[in-house]
């Protein structure tokens, strides 16, 4: 699975294998420019997050050694966050997809909680 996140200031992705193992992962953070405004400006973080999207995707992929056509689905976040950097996400994510992979949306927080089941397997909430 290639799966994108874009849900405030950072862009990021990563190729993570059906047993939950990263194969590849690239992360852009926008660290220096929230410092010059003194936090995150929605408009300014999506203009960055449509700059560094393709670079970090590709990035991801390279480090797992794997092409675009090589993906099995593709997942994007597609909220909670800030719209207008969800939809940076959502667009080359839906365009990566195309119309034969499978297209997953994952809810953020969701994302945040179920990234210990990489760790065990067996946790039940």
């Amino acid at each position: 699975v290639l799966g994108i996140e874009t849900s405030c200031d950072d862009t990021a992705a990563a190729v993570v294998h059906s047993d939950g193992r990263i194969l590849g992962e690239c992360k852009r953070t926008q660290s220096e420019l929230n410092r010059q405004w003194g936090g995150v400006v929605p408009g300014l973080a999506r203009d960055a997050h449509a700059s560094a999207i393709d670079a970090v995707i590709a990035e991801a992929l390279d480090k797992a050694e794997m092409k675009e056509e090589d993906v099995g689905a593709v997942g994007v976040t597609m909220g909670p966050g800030l719209e207008i950097c969800l939809r940076v996400g959502f667009h080359a994510a839906r365009a990566r997809a195309g119309p034969a992979r499978p297209f997953v949306v994952v809810h953020h927080l969701e994302a945040h909680v179920l990234t210990a089941r990489q760790f065990d397997p067996t946790l039940q909430f």
